[in-house]
């Protein structure tokens, strides 16, 4: 086993030395010349040492935004005698082509011949390279990298002549450098700022933006969003909007004022607008309190119990009016008793949703309050389209003038009507909302932000990208008309007098959760029908889980009696009153009448009335790339 071992490990250090591969430069030596028009014409004597099965050398051209490159001609020195090239496929030695625009390729050696074992071999490279030269405010910036510092080979010579023709005033012609041992990855790069004395502008720079313009257009559009966003909040704060809740100076008193003028099925709707199963459950409770109905809550379903709300009605439905009545038959249907089963049995086929029963009748009692059907006007949206149809129409004739301006442009316009059409619908969902003014700004912005990022990247990116002066104005004004058109889709299209019943009513509901939060809460029970029209039912549960069990009376946890029970005061809150087993118990009568508010699905749909109505690049300079063998 140990001569084995001892055997392959000397066939591995003879073999390494077989397989391995390297390529140095002996040597890099570079003659360029920059002429009047800003040309750069290049020489590059390449020195290179192969060791191993390379085919050949290849040169990779880093071409900037703006710059273009002429290629001329590769040669091979053989005994002080170049001998050119032939562009051809590579399938023979001293040929050459472009693998792409900017790889240069050329073959050394054939696959079935031996492998190169530290051979040296000279190229000369000949090209000329165009929009070196960066102009801005009449000074020109050369910043050219003379080496390819991606390369695996170190350079053990380079040596540098570049002579500036006389016209460029700025720098000491030639320009001489030589370094020794420049390993990969490390360039060398002349940087150099020049005036131009001729008579006649060069014509093969790149023309830039000065940062001095660049940083105007950016404040210009950050003072512009800037503008935009004080004016939505002062103009929604002078409506009403986003005013304080003032839950801390809510009392019986204030509740008696603006809350129990209002039926609480009423009220649940003008909080948020929605007429859903919180108000069925409120018209159902209140029904109860006033002794057209009694009530009681069962479980059934043996392993997998639910709670079944069963309702009997205590008067002549002829005597019931509006949508007390419709909503009587629709959950009765010609008997006395009825519950949550025998209503999803009896529209099992048809699908039933109460809360479309009694909407019409609520929105009638809306329209009947002051203010409450006036919508103002949110904005001049014939202005808002006309501004973004202006930004447009400067996208469009940024475009038009070709370069790397068509294909910016094209993608912020796409990436523009994405955010647009986001932020709208995010506007749009949160234009009522009356609380939390900075989540209510923040989700249409969380859309817009992927634009203002790429609006600033591709300005400030300007002069390395050689984008004309046109087109970061008209990046900046796409996303400022964008972000006024949805600040202005996010303004509440209601009256300052609906707005401050909508925050009294807010203010209330705060309220309530606040002192359902209390053991000994300030409350009474014949308000229960409104905790139910603010969704509260869950927060009944809960404070009656913690603190009502010693007030709940026997036999009323799981049925009801058919009276209500009104307690004096706040020291005899049960969580509901007798007529609604102390709402709590056991998940109680809350849980079992929202899901009878929720109504039956039809076959292949879901229910409509199960929602709650509770609140909810390229580089600035020029030259480098890559060399090495492949």
């Amino acid at each position: 086993m140990t001569v084995r071992k001892t055997a392959g490990a000397l066939f591995l250090l003879l073999a390494t030395p077989l397989f391995a591969k390297s390529l140095d430069w002996r040597a890099l030596d570079v003659e360029a010349r920059l002429d009047r028009d800003g040309r750069l014409h290049v020489v590059e004597r390449q020195a290179m040492v192969f060791d191993g099965d390379w085919n050949g050398g290849e040169r990779t051209f880093r071409i900037g935004a703006g710059q273009s490159l002429q290629f001329e001609s590769i040669a091979r020195v053989e005994g002080g005698v170049e001998k050119a090239l032939v562009r051809s496929d590579l399938s023979k030695v001293d040929h050459y082509d472009f693998t792409s625009p900017v790889v240069l390729r050329w073959r050394s050696r054939l696959p079935d011949d031996p492998p190169f074992v530290n051979k040296e071999i000279i190229y000369v490279l000949r090209y000329t390279l165009s929009g070196v030269l960066r102009e801005s405010g009449g000074t020109y910036r050369f910043n050219h990298d003379f080496a390819f510092p991606d390369r695996d080979g170190i350079i053990q010579h380079f040596a540098l002549r570049f002579d500036v023709d006389p016209v460029w005033h700025g720098a000491t012609s030639p320009v001489v450098i030589e370094r020794n041992g420049i390993p990969p990855g490390q360039s060398v790069v002349v940087p150099l700022t020049l005036q131009f004395t001729g008579a006649t502008p060069p014509q093969n720079v790149a023309h830039t933006l000065s940062a001095v313009v660049i940083n105007a257009v950016l404040a210009l559009f950050l003072l512009a969003v800037a503008f935009l966003l004080f004016e939505f909040v002062s103009v929604e704060r002078a409506k009403g909007r986003f005013a304080p809740v003032p839950a801390d100076s809510v009392d019986e008193a204030f509740l008696r004022e603006h809350l129990f003028v209002l039926l609480p099925e009423v009220a649940g709707t003008a909080i948020d607008g929605k007429t859903a199963a919180p108000e069925v459950a409120a018209v159902l409770a209140r029904m109860t309190q006033e002794g057209k109905l009694s009530s009681g809550v069962e479980s059934r379903g043996g392993l997998l119990k639910h709670k079944v709300l069963c309702l009997t009605l205590l008067v002549d439905d002829d005597a019931l009016t509006g949508y007390e009545q419709k909503l009587v038959r629709k959950l009765f249907f010609g008997a006395k008793n009825t519950d949550t089963d025998r209503i999803a049995k009896h529209y099992k086929t048809t699908g039933f949703n109460p809360a479309e029963i009694i909407e019409p009748g609520i929105k009638n009692e809306l329209q009947k309050l002051r203010g409450w059907t006036r919508e103002p006007q949110r904005a001049n949206w014939k202005r808002d389209w006309m501004i973004v149809g202006g930004a447009l129409l400067l996208m469009i004739v940024a475009a038009l003038r070709g370069g790397n301006d068509t294909g910016v442009v094209i993608f912020l316009f796409f990436a523009g009507a994405l955010s647009l059409g986001c932020a709208s619908a995010a506007a749009n969902l949160n234009a009522r909302g009356l609380t939390y003014p900075i989540a209510r700004i923040a989700i249409p912005a969380i859309f817009l932000a992927p634009l203002y990022w790429l609006a600033i990247a591709y300005t400030r990116g300007a002069a390395s990208t050689l984008l004309r002066f046109l087109t970061p104005v008209a990046l900046c004004a796409w996303a400022a008309s964008i972000t006024k058109l949805t600040l202005d889709q996010l303004r509440s299209p209601e009256s300052p007098e609906r707005m401050a019943l909508r925050h009294r009513l807010y203010a209330a509901r705060h309220y309530f959760i606040r002192e359902l939060r209390s053991p000994t809460p300030r409350l009474r029970d014949e308000w229960y029908p409104y905790f139910l029209a603010f969704g509260l039912g869950r927060n009944l549960d809960r404070w009656f889980g913690a603190h009502g069990g010693e007030m709940a009376t026997t036999g009323t946890s799981e049925s009801a009696a058919t009276s209500s029970s009104h307690s004096s005061g706040p020291a005899g809150f049960t969580g509901g009153g007798g007529a609604f087993g102390g709402a709590g118990a056991s998940g109680g009568w809350a849980i079992a009448a929202a899901a009878m508010g929720a109504g039956v699905s039809a076959p292949s749909s879901s229910s409509s009335g199960s929602s709650s109505s509770s609140s909810s690049s390229s580089s600035s300079s020029s030259g480098g790339g890559g060399g090495g063998g492949w």
